[in-house]
């Protein structure tokens, strides 16, 4: 199980358990290409750092992407920064 400190998964191997585990996130090529460069390194900090998708695990998760990797980093995370938060990629839209 990739949240396991002592997996011997891939990184594939734990990305894959992730979608698996987390069937409601949105495709990620339905988004616009920074959308997905971003929640594409998002998603690799949820399986690098073994966080599940609590609210603690979620706050852990959005820092060390928008900081700590190259999709957070660069200009083209700015165009997509009107989701509120990443609870949007999940929930559709309140009608």
């Amino acid at each position: 199980m990739f949240e396991n400190q002592d997996s011997g998964q891939t990184l594939d191997e734990g990305l894959a358990e992730y979608y698996t585990l987390n069937p409601g996130l949105l495709d990620v090529r339905t988004l616009s290409t920074a959308a997905a460069d971003f929640f594409r390194c998002h998603d690799a900090v949820h399986v690098v750092y073994g966080c599940g998708t609590t609210l603690a695990d979620e706050a852990f998760v959005k820092i060390c992407s928008v900081w700590g990797t190259t999709a957070g980093s660069s200009s083209k995370h700015r165009q997509f920064r009107g989701l509120r938060s990443s609870r949007d990629r999940v929930l559709p839209a309140a009608t």
